[in-house]
């Protein structure tokens, strides 16, 4: 079978070749797995740019609620994680020729790597277990509704006291009207109090609790962190790929010979 032949099945090769800044022209005669390692890796960064979409967009509806934030910031965040990421890949495909898996750098570079798929698989994990976490939600909600209101009750409690005591004097006094005055300061208060309790359970029944789901999730739910595991490992599939070509590949030396003559003619 001919090196033309061989990769005819591949959609668009020079366009994701391109992607992590092959030369597609110089796989093609150089033959090997280089190419297919390449158009691989790319197939899967791109699987990796709709995951990190579809992730993002289900977190940030959870924290905003409202359409055009959730597109634009959901693609912004988007680009900057696969920019990011295969601005990574493309530093270990430069690095093709000088073979040192552990040094400074890798470790770095794959950490970060390791990071960006970790922080990707949280909403993730928050949209698989949504249902098994919804009475652990509302117990949060019920518990911050007592919260609330008795801080709102302390906050009011000083004053309460104070028109407490003057109403005990007035009315020992006989001074009656200063007695409606402040019957109706308490009565202010309590409608203050009334207006504050609605609003703050309003917003804690409208709360995401992004972050308190996470945390739920990862300390009940032991499986969740498999998830983790598979979209970390999805992250590193494509520096894997790119790293396990050998440094001996035709590629490489055509490629390096390729250099030598663009710098000469400069």
């Amino acid at each position: 079978m001919s090196r033309q032949n061989k990769f005819s099945w591949m959609v668009k090769p020079k366009g994701f070749i391109k992607l992590l800044g092959g030369e597609y022209d110089l796989m093609q005669k150089a033959g090997g797995t280089v190419l297919f390692k390449f158009y691989l890796s790319s197939i899967i960064i791109l699987f990796i740019a709709f995951v990190s979409f579809v992730s993002i967009v289900y977190a940030i509806e959870l924290l905003f609620h409202a359409i055009i934030v959730e597109v634009l910031l959901s693609t912004f965040l988007s680009l900057l994680f696969l920019l990011l990421f295969i601005f990574i890949v493309n530093t270990f495909t430069k690095d093709a020729r000088q073979r040192k898996l552990l040094n400074l750098s890798n470790i770095t570079r794959l950490g970060f790597v390791m990071f960006i798929g970790f922080i990707i698989s949280k909403p993730i994990e928050a949209f698989l277990y949504r249902h098994t976490i919804e009475t652990d939600i509302e117990q949060h909600k019920t518990q911050l509704v007592k919260e609330h209101t008795l801080k709102i009750d302390q906050l009011f409690a000083q004053d309460l006291l104070k028109l407490k005591m003057e109403k005990a004097k007035s009315t020992s006094l006989g001074l009656y009207g200063d007695t409606l005055q402040i019957n109706r300061q308490v009565a202010v208060i309590d409608q203050k109090k009334k207006e504050l309790a609605a609003t703050s359970i309003f917003r804690i029944e409208h709360g995401a609790y992004f972050i308190y789901r996470i945390k739920v999730i990862s300390g009940k739910y032991p499986g969740s962190w498999l998830i983790s595991l598979v979209v970390v490992t999805l992250f590193l599939l494509p520096v894997f790929l790119i790293y396990s070509i050998s440094a001996d590949e035709e590629y490489f030396k055509r490629k390096n010979e390729h250099e030598k003559k663009m710098v000469e003619r400069a």
